[in-house]
């Protein structure tokens, strides 16, 4: 339920700063009442569509960063609700909230025209805020243009470009020269809770050492121990004035100076990933950003003449997602390959999945849906999801159709159904992991008139549009993106008809099926050949047909994927869909073997071959150009999850009620243990071989059954407990 508002839009009118010309200082933001100290729970109600920090009594409820978390600004608001029950006093009470630019107002010029988007305008009044604050369920303060506010030491924040501080201005906060607030145009969306897990700063590191020093320049190149998201902290020492900018990138030249062309070729003004911090002087000074976040493994510092740098920490930020999955193994590169996975993922939801950290911070929708079902395995980011499929929603043209990121100002393509796919394959999977169908029933409307736009886009039951198999190490001979659209597009009507019958729109149920059916029909005429090849011949087409449920004999046909991926070597001939169908096709067809060896052997293009090149984060492409912090190739922790250690949910029986434990084990693997947690306690599974002896024990919750299948096709229906089997095992 929505709350329902008393305080009003309230903004302030700063002139821009003389030395950045347009740009203005982030403003504080402040209010004062009277309390008796009588009364029940106080909670404040803060709507601000930029990215905030609030306090009371100079105190801040919680240590959550980058909050609210974007929304596409157009339709919704976001807003939070916190519990300020401990920080009030009797008497007198100051509220206090900095205003940042985050999301709603990204001013630079970049490639996705982020500056003209609608709910910019008008232009002279970006940030802005409301406010409530209900003592014991009645409304004693809340926004009005009795409020003041000041300019901030914060002279310029923006989400890609960077954040600069002026220490110097901290004392003039207590100068007198607070102004009235000015009522502000209500921005255009209807405001909604945020009611997922916010980001934090949820690990700390410190530098590895220097790639990189000249003393004459100031300038030094520390490198973190591992790729991250968020900034640097920094405690400096020296004079007023002085400043220490520092720049972010992944990437080192032969020299060991930051490269960090790649990551800038879509911002077309301003520094990239750039901070600065004018010191106060006097003492020690301790210094971190508050309003961006960047994608790095290197800092560039630049120190003026007459300050010292004392420390420099890696503040590693993403939302405080509880931790639900635990995978280990004896093989090094996929245990590395795990880790890597986990690194990327977390690195690319900061606020909402994203594709990269640093040059983009975009939500590609084709990348959240690839990496939705490793993101569950490991996390409960179940609240975030649901919050991302409303700003994909929120995208929908009247016609039906989805942009490609989202937020978005319309930037993007108008049909792209492997990436569109995101609508369908998130609330499947939030209704297996966890037999919830709230999504399905909220966006059920939303599905449907997309797939109405899908029917008459469709030639003959064809799609031929969209990305394909995008990121396949050469585009000349990539998938053609019929076969993986109209893939995508025939899993998204089984998925309807799914969705329709657990709705009780039996009618609907029969539409998509009926649909469905025909689609398959023109798909198997369209691209089925002899002897199990598909298409083009390329080994993304067979699988397409065979993960889909398209192929009318998928065992053949993947025996025929196997062989073909034999005789590549086990190279990865594919981009990022045929990464997702292709292992899963042949670990469900018994051929986990030739699955594993995608992942484990070391030439280009392949896993592997990132694993030998000691990255600790998944890159964007298998020549490893562009962006080192991808997700998009990160379904191979889902892969070891549900094939390694053969933990797999049933959707005749969500939420883990009734699942199915059927281990793989493969040349080069000799022990697993992996767990999850799932609605009803943890699942275990832990096994190992021992002198051609396969040895499994596993943990079932309560009021769960699993039905074990052993590696010798012997098949056990048990119930909760723990629970020991062997059988012999030939590799």
């Amino acid at each position: 339920m929505s709350h329902h508002w008393k305080g009003c839009w309230i903004r302030a009118e700063l002139p821009p700063d003389p030395e950045l010309k347009e740009y203005v200082s982030a403003p504080w933001m402040r209010g004062s009442f009277e309390w008796d100290g009588k009364g029940g729970p106080a909670l404040a109600f803060l709507a601000c569509p930029g990215w905030h920090e609030f306090y009371v009594n100079g105190i801040k409820p919680d240590n959550r960063v980058l909050s609210p978390a974007p929304m596409q600004f157009s339709q919704h608001i976001p807003y939070l609700v916190y519990d300020i029950s401990e920080l009030l006093k009797p008497g007198c009470n100051d509220i206090r909230v900095l205003l940042g630019n985050g999301w709603f107002n990204p001013f630079n010029a970049d490639a996705w025209e982020f500056r003209y988007a609608s709910w910019r305008y008008p232009k002279y009044e970006p940030v802005k805020l409301r406010f409530d604050l209900e003592i014991a369920g009645k409304n004693v303060f809340l926004s009005t243009t009795d409020w003041e506010y000041h300019a901030s030491p914060i002279i310029f924040n923006n989400m890609r470009n960077g954040e600069y501080y002026d220490a110097r201005k901290e004392k003039e906060l207590n100068d007198g020269m607070w102004r009235k607030v000015l009522p502000a145009v209500p921005p255009p969306g209807i405001t909604i809770q945020e009611a997922m897990e916010p980001c934090r700063v949820m690990q700390e590191f410190q530098p590895e050492g220097l790639t990189f020093s000249d003393a004459q320049a100031r300038t030094k190149v520390y490198k973190f121990p591992v790729n991250l998201t968020g900034w640097a902290r920094i405690t400096v020492s020296g004079s007023a004035g002085e400043t220490v900018r520092l720049r972010y990138g992944e990437r080192i030249h032969p020299d060991g100076t930051l490269d960090r062309k790649h990551i800038s070729q879509h911002i077309h003004s301003g520094e990239v990933q750039q901070d600065c911090y004018t010191l106060a002087g006097g003492n020690t000074e301790t210094w971190e950003p508050r309003f961006t976040y960047h994608g790095f493994q290197y800092v560039e510092i630049v120190l003026s003449v007459e300050v010292e740098l004392l420390n420099i920490t890696a503040c590693f930020v993403h939302n405080d997602f509880p931790r639900v999955g635990e995978f280990h193994c004896d093989n090094p590169i996929l245990q590395q390959l795990q880790s890597m996975t986990m690194q990327s993922y977390l690195s690319n939801f900061t606020g909402i999945p994203t594709d990269c950290p640093h040059r983009e911070k975009n939500g590609w929708t084709g990348d959240v849906q690839l990496a939705a079902a490793t993101g569950l395995w490991n996390f409960d980011a179940s609240k975030a999801y649901q919050h991302f499929l409303q700003i994909v929603a929120d995208t929908q043209s009247p016609s039906g159709l989805f942009c490609s990121i989202a937020p978005s100002t319309g930037w993007g393509y108008d049909l792209n159904p492997a990436w569109d796919m995101v609508m369908f394959e998130v609330p499947y999977l939030l209704y297996l992991f966890y037999g919830d169908t709230t999504c399905i029933e909220k966006f059920y409307p939303v599905m449907k008139r997309y797939l109405s736009a899908c029917a008459e886009l469709a030639c003959d039951h064809l799609l031929d549009f969209g990305l394909g198999d995008w990121c396949s190490p050469n585009r000349e001979t990539m998938t053609p993106r019929c076969i993986t659209s109209t893939g995508n597009y025939f899993d998204m009507l089984i998925k309807m008809s799914l969705f329709a019958r657990l709705l009780g729109k039996k009618r609907d149920e029969s539409i998509f099926a009926s649909t469905a059916q025909k689609v398959k029909n023109a798909f198997n005429i369209a691209f089925m050949q002899a002897d199990g090849i598909w298409g083009d011949g390329s080994p993304t087409a067979a699988a397409t047909a065979i993960y889909f449920g398209l192929s009318p004999s998928p065992a053949t046909d993947a025996m025929t994927l196997a062989k073909q991926m034999r005789e590549r070597k086990h190279l990865a001939c594919f981009g990022i869909l045929g990464a997702k169908y292709i292992p899963r096709v042949l670990a469900g067809y018994g051929f986990a073997n030739d699955a594993v060896q995608l992942f484990l052997q070391p030439e280009y293009p392949g896993w592997a071959h990132w694993v030998k090149q000691g990255f600790t984060t998944l890159p964007e492409h298998w020549n490893c150009k562009s962006s080192l912090n991808h997700i998009m190739f990160g379904d191979v922790s889902a892969w070891m999850y549900q094939y390694a250690a053969g933990i797999s949910p049933q959707p005749e029986t969500p939420g883990f009620k009734h699942f199915l434990i059927q281990p793989h084990p493969v040349d080069g693997l000799t022990q697993v243990t992996a767990e999850h947690r799932c609605p009803y306690g943890v699942i275990k599974v832990n096994w190992h071989i021992d002198n051609g002896i396969f040895r499994l024990k596993i943990d079932v919750p309560l009021e769960t059954q699993a039905t074990v299948i052993l590696p010798d096709a012997t098949e056990q229906t048990v119930k909760s407990g723990t629970h020991n089997f062997k059988s012999f095992i030939k590799l």
